[in-house]
């Protein structure tokens, strides 16, 4: 990984290290450096991803509720 690709990466990190009050974003747990990759985890979400909640409400030609 180029080098300001990883220092956005660890910015990235950081930032997600310090939601921890917001229930609206997906929490950060923790992180890892395996070769040359930087890893990422984060909270399991159990209904899927944003992405396909979404194109789920476009198949369907339905608004996505507020609440």
């Amino acid at each position: 990984m180029p080098k300001k690709e990883a220092l956005q990466a660890m910015d990235e990190i950081d930032i997600l290290a310090q939601l921890t009050e917001c229930n609206q974003i997906v929490r950060y747990i923790d992180s890892f450096i395996s070769g040359t990759k930087v890893n990422i985890v984060m909270e399991f979400c159990e209904s899927g991803d944003l992405q396909t909640y979404m194109a789920d409400f476009k198949i369907g030609k339905k608004s996505i509720p507020e609440s």
